[in-house]
């Protein structure tokens, strides 16, 4: 069942040919089941059943929703009502909010709607692996030696897994489209301000962006048909029209223009240069074949993107050590047990709260903010992220897509940290500028498969989709 397309799923409900009930609980059955090989899942909901009775009896009265019966799962950083929301951290272990959800999850149960669990991650989405959750590691859905990517892999092992047709996850730097290209399936990030972050919490403000994760491009555009618009919660929304997604259609690649960035081999370390040229002629092939369909592609080197990786770490980590500030186990979160006076109390939360991984990235924002340091690096850095915006807008003005590898390494062993370093070098750039962006399975290197990276301009995500399904359909 979580195989099928959304759209053939919904119809058979309609027909009585499948039970949303039944549905629900042969999934919740599946995922208890597998959970403790792939450890994807931080929460299960074991009301699904009860939850999905709902949609039956909607159908049942010929009443139903838009989405009546579509069972997802979220990332632990998006917030649902009444379900715990720890963002892979010991800090928020035990904060399950009450009175309100984010903006995403209120249009998608308005909608029929209804949430499986929460996915594990990479704490407070800080990491390319999901080893830095509280929680531990998500395994690799293909080999359980390796990583499935973060920091939403736990959403793309559900979705690869069958453990949900679609996982709404988040990406910052390119935390949805790398765990999809290390799981086979297809993950988007929308143009910034095009999904609410009401209600998601916060790495970097600036550069986060709901994403979402599935099998297939169509399923993509079914969520963010009912997910998308201005939302008074949140004023970095934008009041946009997206061609192509309320009457969702492939887009014919003939005539289009595709600028074709490749891996700088150079700055690659020796031992994965091999594998990176391996990923590249999978690229460069299926360039080829675009060509064939009818696309104008031309190579492209965009010089600035050689700086995309500093500056996204300058600033997310600016960015990161201000959100998390409010986190201090006093008003919710950790609290120590250790008897301690007032004046230490902050600190011993916020020291057994945060893992190491995120203490690291707190002292390099607040360092960077600081004093002279924030004009002579946060600022400078503020200055060039205009610089690669104002580029690549330049040459999606020539363009209407740029193609990439959306990883330049396969997925790697999760006793290997060195290469993580390096998995999501092609992708920060679509953060820094806003840009919608999304990663299709292309090829296979042995049994992993390599994702191919499609990037556009800013609002113009039903067209991409439009296109990325046309492509997915025709060399896959």
């Amino acid at each position: 069942m979580t195989k099928m397309r959304v759209k053939q799923l919904l119809d058979g409900f309609k027909k009585r040919e499948l039970s949303p009930k039944e549905s629900a609980k042969d999934l919740l059955k599946k995922v208890k089941e597998e959970n403790p090989l792939y450890n994807d899942f931080i929460t299960i909901n074991e009301n699904i059943v009860k939850d999905a009775e709902q949609s039956e009896e909607r159908y049942h009265k010929n009443t139903p929703l838009p989405l009546d019966g579509l069972i997802i799962s979220v990332k632990d950083n998006i917030i649902i009502k009444d379900m715990l929301t720890s963002c892979g951290s010991k800090m928020l272990s035990n904060f399950v909010p009450r009175s309100y959800e984010s903006t995403v999850i209120e249009a998608l149960r308005n909608n029929g709607v209804h949430f499986i669990g929460k996915t594990n991650m990479d704490e407070f989405a800080c990491g390319s692996s999901t080893k830095t959750s509280f929680y531990g590691p998500t395994l690799n859905p293909i080999n359980r030696e390796y990583t499935p990517g973060g920091s939403s892999g736990g959403s793309a092992c559900a979705v690869a897994r069958g453990h949900s047709i679609i996982s709404l996850g988040s990406d910052t730097g390119g935390s949805v489209r790398q765990p999809a290209s290390f799981c086979g399936i297809v993950g988007f990030k929308p143009s910034y301000g095009i999904l609410s972050r009401w209600g998601v919490v916060a790495y970097a403000s600036s550069l986060d962006q709901i994403g979402i994760m599935a099998n297939n491009v169509s399923d993509i555009a079914a969520i963010l048909q009912y997910t998308y618009g201005e939302d008074d919660r949140d004023t970095t929304t934008s009041n946009v029209t997206l061609e192509n997604i309320d009457n969702f259609l492939p887009i014919d690649v003939k005539n289009k223009r595709i600028a074709l960035l490749k891996i700088d081999f150079n700055s690659l370390e020796s031992d994965i240069r091999d594998e990176a040229k391996k990923i590249q002629e999978i690229i460069d092939s299926n360039a080829k074949k675009l060509q064939a369909l009818g696309a104008i592609v031309e190579e492209i080197d965009i010089p600035l993107l050689k700086e995309s990786s500093e500056i996204y770490t300058i600033l997310s980590r600016a960015e990161l050590a201000s959100n998390l500030a409010k986190f201090d186990g006093t008003r919710f979160g950790h609290m120590t047990e250790k008897d301690v006076d007032i004046k230490s109390i902050y600190y011993t939360n916020r020291d057994e709260g945060f893992g190491d991984e995120i203490k690291k990235r707190i002292l390099v924002g607040d360092y960077v903010l600081q004093g002279e340091n924030n004009a002579r690096i946060y600022q400078k850095a503020l200055k060039i992220r205009g610089l690669i915006k104002n580029e690549l807008d330049t040459i999606l003005n020539r363009y209407d897509f740029i193609l990439n590898p959306t990883s330049p390494i396969l997925p790697f062993k999760l006793d290997k940290e060195r290469e993580s370093k390096i998995a999501d070098m092609m992708l920060v750039y679509a953060n820094l500028a806003g840009l919608p962006a999304i990663s299709i399975p292309c090829g296979k290197i042995g049994e992993f498969s390599v994702g191919m990276h499609l990037t556009s301009k800013r609002f113009n995500d039903g067209i991409l989709l439009g296109v990325s399904e046309f492509i997915h359909d025709n060399l896959n």
